[in-house]
């Protein structure tokens, strides 16, 4: 039997997720961001709640509740919890409470425009470990519109009259937690096969005996919260519901949206979000006060958020125009004899090796120009 010829294929462009699924991933994102943002600080600055890691302990439970009881009716199904796929999804469940707890907490010493401002470093640490851990190498158009955010930070944190140095000492480990935690997502996410409910229920269950502890042992929040005086004001378990049920949603969304897009493009998306959170936050709670340096750093972070949209709309969009059909890869068989060649193989292969839709267990889509 001759030898089959060798099927020559030009390497197909990586895929691209559809425009409206990318969109909604990003919509949900950046709408259920700024809504916990407030709802958050309205639990600290209106009621004075001043537990927050009782109320990440609280949103992990709702969390969990929520996906056992959706999984019960049908709605969704949860992958069985396994050694294995636990320690694998640990390292992202260790960065998630760590992201949350020191979030929640620097929100206390923190206007909501200083807050976001600096979450916004965030971004270039994404790009560092994409770099570094990814092996993604992002185009300079990127780092500058990062480096200009970064510049705007600076200078409004500099000039900060409510300045303070642990509020700023938790932003800044927030920051980098919230770096690694979304990196960790791609790679977790490969590794393990978990779709994003699974990876959003294995989060949940593996960080709640990391907040009991802390709780039990680093705070004493359980001694005092029994005394909060407004435990029985129907208003502040409305605004405590809220909270706790935006945390689910938020947790999803940052799953859904770092596997349809990628770490870079979440990132993206809070820089977008950030714009109606200084704004709004500006003047929600009365405890903003703004100096000219101060706004000139705002808006120089913003700009450079604008430029970093742009550079990335672009990206996608050469993305989107190099994405070539889906390529036949034919393997023929010379039969012995006289008779024609017969077709063994047809397989359909998608740009970029096959990867599915964001919902299945396939890991996350490798999007050229935009990260993993």
């Amino acid at each position: 039997m001759g030898e089959p010829p060798a099927s020559v294929v030009s390497p197909p462009p990586p895929p691209v997720a559809s425009v409206g699924r990318a969109v909604a991933a990003c919509a949900l994102y950046g709408t259920s961001s700024v809504a916990i943002t407030f709802f958050n600080k309205a639990v600290f600055a209106v009621y004075h709640f001043h537990y927050p890691v009782f109320m990440t302990l609280v949103q992990i439970l709702f969390c969990l509740a929520t996906l056992r009881i959706a999984n019960a009716l049908g709605f969704l199904k949860i992958s069985p919890v396994t050694k294995d796929l636990a320690i694998v999804a640990f390292p992202l469940a260790f960065f998630w409470w760590l992201y949350a707890v020191t979030g929640l907490v620097a929100l206390r010493y923190l206007t909501i425009p200083m807050f976001s401002t600096l979450r916004k470093f965030t971004s270039l640490v994404v790009l560092i470990g994409e770099a570094i851990i990814l092996r993604k190498r992002s185009p300079p158009s990127v780092w500058l519109s990062v480096l200009l955010i970064v510049a705007g930070g600076c200078l409004a944190g500099a000039t900060d009259r409510s300045a303070s140095a642990v509020g700023y000492l938790l932003v800044g480990i927030c920051c980098v937690a919230t770096a690694a935690y979304l990196v960790l997502i791609v790679r977790v996410g490969a590794s393990s096969g978990l779709d994003s409910v699974g990876m959003l229920y294995y989060n949940n269950l593996l960080s709640l005996p990391l907040v009991l502890v802390f709780l039990t042992f680093g705070t004493s929040e359980l001694r005092s919260v029994r005394s909060f005086p407004l435990l029985g004001s129907p208003a502040f378990w409305g605004v405590f519901g809220a909270s706790s049920a935006l945390a689910t949603v938020l947790n999803f969304s940052v799953f859904f949206c770092t596997s349809v897009n990628s770490p870079l493009a979440t990132t993206v998306t809070g820089q977008i979000k950030d714009v109606v959170t200084i704004s709004l936050g500006s003047f929600a709670f009365g405890d903003v006060t703004l100096t000219p340096p101060n706004v000139a750093g705002l808006t120089l972070s913003l700009l450079g958020s604008a430029l970093f949209c742009g550079v990335k709309h672009v990206i996608a969009s050469r993305a989107r125009r190099l994405a070539a059909p889906e390529a036949k890869v034919v393997a023929m068989e010379c039969v012995r004899g006289d008779a024609a060649p017969t077709t063994l193989t047809v397989a359909t292969v998608r740009p970029g090796g096959g990867g599915g839709g964001g919902g299945g267990r396939q890991g996350p889509r490798n999007q050229s120009g935009g990260g993993v």
